[in-house]
C-alpha cells in the first residue's frame, strides 16, 4: 500500500480499530492522514432532532472535502484521471 495517503474512517468501529492500530504501530500510522466521520449507512443519520441529522450529513461531506484537501496537498501524488 505504498500509494495510500489518507484513511477515511467511516463509523465508530473503523475509528476504534484505527486507534488500536495507532497504539500498536504508531510509526506506521503516522504516515497517513486519518479523517473521521459517520458511517455511510442511513441509520447513522437517525436522530429525532433534525438539526443533529443535518449536522451528521454535513460532516460526511466535509470529511470527503478533508480527504481531497489532504490529497491535493501532496505535490508528489500523480494526477487523477477519469480512467483512474
Amino acid at each position: 500500500m505504498s500509494s495510500l495517503e489518507v484513511v477515511l474512517l467511516q463509523g465508530g468501529e473503523a475509528q476504534t480499530l484505527w486507534k488500536r492500530f495507532t497504539r500498536k504501530h504508531p510509526r506506521v500510522a503516522a504516515r497517513y492522514t486519518a479523517v473521521e466521520t459517520y458511517h455511510p449507512g442511513r441509520t447513522a443519520l437517525r436522530d429525532p432532532d433534525p438539526s443533529v441529522k443535518e449536522a451528521r450529513a454535513k460532516r460526511r461531506f466535509e470529511a470527503f472535502r478533508e480527504v481531497r484537501r489532504a490529497l491535493d496537498g501532496n505535490p508528489n501524488r500523480p494526477e487523477l484521471t477519469e480512467d483512474g
